[in-house]
């Protein structure tokens, strides 16, 4: 009897810090999403364009042609990761490595003027960040259950979405003080390290079973192996070989107007560099509200649903956003279209990763490789077809954007035809 007064504040103590443990581990993983996101609309999106046509008149081709060559990369060497972090016994050295590469070369890139160099300190940092990505995206299990996991997911895009804001803060600074876009990218590396680094300490992964060194290094080498096989397994199931496929079509249409929204607003739509960078915000302020509800309806309605709904929205958007200059229509009709187009863009992450999980629980790092192949593959397809139908074949801006709006429409189409609901 003496003894149990004693036990009971351990046991309370021990439940409080586990708690709090868990607390960090969310945060941590939720603040990661910030920098990540700040790399794809400040880099990627709206300061490299920006840097290539002020350094060279760089335009479509020498921003599509080199995000190709990255992914090129990125889908060789992800099977090879994912299967390793199965291996290992923990995920985080790993997205830590990657890191660090991604925020210096950012950093480097912000202190040349060289265009070659440019391209080359851009490719290690995009390299990067793709590659701890894969990463970061299979540790949403070691953070959530299944009940929470769309919620969870939905928050954290919506929080990441936050990092946009600053990165539009500093190109409205820049362009306002007639400074050059250099300066951006040494903002956007050191937001980026302060926000990557926090879940490399606090983190806490699930115990899971791991293989000696011996192991690993044989992994290594059989990597290719693995994933062909893990391929050949899950594609016996349909209903994940449909999302997959859906999710290369969708993803080729997203991705892909993502990165030339710049060029395409101020090339097509006729905006300045400073009325993009307004748009860029305003479809910021309605996407974080929007990965939020998007995230709390897939907890509610399922994922595929949920991702339906988005997909239908998207191709409606983008097939607008076609309307204007081919019917001549009100430029000032694409303040109304990004609006939209903010509110569904985080929808796909917060369903898709859910639908994935729950579809296949088992041999999560090896299933978001191929995940990861799925949507990198997209994005090098729409990467090199946009500059390939605009600039080499010549049909312009306008054609490769329809050629977008057929890859959203073909990736709702298998995504509908999934049965099981999840």
């Amino acid at each position: 009897m003496s003894n149990n007064p004693e036990k009971i504040p351990s046991d309370s103590a021990s439940t409080k810090l586990k708690s709090i443990r868990g607390q960090l581990s969310l945060v941590s993983w939720t603040l990661y999403d910030i920098g990540n996101t700040m790399f794809n609309a400040g880099v990627v999106g709206l300061f490299f364009p920006l840097w290539l046509k002020e350094k060279g008149g760089g335009g479509d081709s020498d921003l599509g042609f080199t995000i190709a060559i990255c992914l090129s990369l990125v889908i060789f060497l992800s099977p090879i990761i994912g299967v390793i972090s199965d291996q290992i016994k923990s995920r985080l050295p790993i997205l830590t490595l990657f890191s660090l590469l991604a925020g210096s070369s950012i950093l480097l890139l912000g202190f040349t003027s060289d265009l070659s160099n440019g391209r080359f300190l851009f490719s290690i940092g995009f390299f990067s960040v793709y590659i701890a990505e894969l990463i970061y995206n299979s540790l949403l299990t070691d953070i959530t259950e299944k009940e929470n996991r769309g919620r969870i997911g939905g928050a954290a895009i919506g929080i990441g979405y936050t990092g946009v804001l600053v990165v539009v803060a500093m190109g409205l600074y820049l362009e306002g003080n007639n400074s050059n876009y250099s300066a951006g990218f040494i903002g956007i590396s050191i937001c980026y390290f302060i926000t990557s680094l926090p879940v490399s300490f606090l983190l806490i992964e699930k115990p899971k079973i791991t293989s000696n060194i011996t192991s690993v290094f044989r992994a290594i080498l059989e990597a290719w192996s693995n994933v062909i096989m893990l391929t050949r397994t899950v594609t016996k199931d349909p209903d994940i070989t449909k999302l997959l496929i859906g999710r290369y079509l969708y993803m080729a249409s997203i991705l892909t107007a993502s990165s030339f929204a710049v060029f395409f607003g101020i090339e097509t739509i006729g905006f300045s560099a400073e009325q993009v960078q307004y748009v860029l915000l305003l479809g910021v302020l309605f996407a974080i509200p929007g990965s939020i509800i998007w995230g709390n309806l897939v907890d509610k309605i399922g994922a595929k649903r949920t991702l339906i709904i988005v997909l239908i929205g998207w191709s409606l958007v983008l097939s607008g956003t076609i309307a204007i200059p081919i019917f001549n229509l009100d430029s000032r009709l694409w303040w109304v279209l990004t609006i939209l187009m903010g509110t569904l863009y985080g929808g796909v992450w917060a369903a898709d990763r859910p639908l994935l999980i729950s579809l296949s629980e088992t041999q999560v790092g090896g299933l978001f490789g191929l995940y990861a192949i799925t949507s990198r593959t997209a994005y090098l397809t729409g990467a090199f077809a946009w500059p390939f139908i605009a600039n080499v074949l010549g049909f312009g801006q306008v054609a490769a954007v329809t050629f977008l709006v057929f890859c959203g429409i073909a990736g709702l189409l298998f995504i509908q035809r999934i049965k099981r609901i999840a």
